[in-house]
């Protein structure tokens, strides 16, 4: 091997090892990077604290006006998962009980928030009960899964 070549394997080696090494920086930052989306969640229950299975609740984003649609669970609970962040409202709805709505509901990169007790009261499905939402009423939680037992942890 002459000196020209070697210097020219040496030069497609140095090219070779600064490409590899930004595909690694690319490829790691991806995984690790900071959490785009949020997670809203809560509970539904009538006023003397019992769950509502079954309500519709809605999600609509306030700058948006786009909606999404879900069901509470057996044990009252619903979820939002990877949200944009942003301003949002949220109401519930079942029969028998006036509709509730939470308005100003902002979220961040990351937050994984619960809406405060979500009451229904007994009355008529064309009533509707508005409530301003205030950060300091949204928790932000901390999930832990160990086996077959969640936490939840107030912060």
């Amino acid at each position: 091997m002459n000196v020209s070549s070697m210097r020219r394997f040496r030069w497609q080696g140095a090219i070779l090892s600064l490409l590899m090494a930004a595909i690694l920086a690319v490829s790691g930052s991806q995984k690790m990077g900071a959490q785009t989306t949020a997670t809203l969640s809560g509970t539904i229950q009538d006023s003397s604290g019992n769950v509502i299975a079954g309500a519709q609740v809605t999600l609509t984003d306030e700058a948006t006006s786009v909606s999404h649609k879900i069901q509470s669970n057996k044990t009252g609970l619903f979820a939002f998962p990877s949200l944009v962040p942003g301003t949002y409202s949220v109401e519930a709805t079942a029969k028998g009980f006036a509709p509730k709505k939470i308005t100003g509901i902002v979220l961040h990169p990351g937050d994984q928030s619960t809406v405060p007790s979500f009451e229904l009261a007994v009355g008529s499905e064309n009533q509707t009960v508005t409530v301003e939402a205030d950060e300091d009423q949204i928790h932000q939680l901390w999930f832990r899964y160990s086996g077959n037992l969640t936490t939840l942890r107030s912060m």
